[in-house]
Order: C-alpha cells, then structure tokens, then sequence
C-alpha cells in the first residue's frame, strides 16, 4: 500500500514523498520512518538484541583461530626440535658403530 506524506524536520523545511507499506493502515494509524539528517529514507538501526548473537560468534570465531594458529605453532615447533633430536640421536649411534661399539676408550 502507498501512502502520500509531507513531514516537517527539525531544520524547519518540509519533506515530502511516497511511502510503501507492507500491510493495510488506515487514516489514524502511525507508523515509524527512519531517516538520515537530511531527511532522506534510511533502514532502520540494526536491533541491539543482535549482539546477544553477534558477541557469542565473535568470542567463538576469534578462539577457534587462536587455536587453529597456537596449534600450527607447536606442531611447527615441535616438529623442528623432532628433526635434531633424531639427527642428534644418529650421530650418537654413528658414533657407536665407528668406535666398535664403546664409548669409553681406555
């Protein structure tokens, strides 16, 4: 439904057009318009229940990529300190193998 309407805004000037409405109204009905500062149609705010949503999936999202980047982290590491400690290890046993199987040489 279209309804013609003129609104006068706090500066004082008149603003007037077309407004489209979802549902039937009628002559002593009122419904909210939400404009902008120089009176042009603008949606509506977005409801403050949504942060109730938006907060939970933020503190969730942020979470889970800390994990994601703490777990690449220590697999990294660890698996650089794997690689010289295996390296160390062959050395040590190289060394065995050369001396006939003795560390002590006396």
């Amino acid at each position: 439904m279209d309804i013609s309407d003129t609104a006068v805004l706090r500066h004082g000037f008149e603003r007037g057009g077309v407004i489209r409405l979802s549902n039937a109204a009628k002559a002593v009905d009122r419904t909210t318009i939400w404009v902008d500062r120089d009176g042009n149609p603008v949606t509506p705010p977005t409801p403050t229940w949504h942060a109730l949503g938006d907060a939970p999936a933020t503190t969730m999202s942020t979470l889970l990529l800390t994990g994601i980047g703490m777990t690449s982290l220590v697999v990294g590491v660890r698996s650089r300190l794997d690689r010289v400690r295996d390296a160390q290890w062959e050395r040590e046993i190289t060394c065995l193998e050369d001396d006939g199987g003795r560390t002590n040489q006396r």
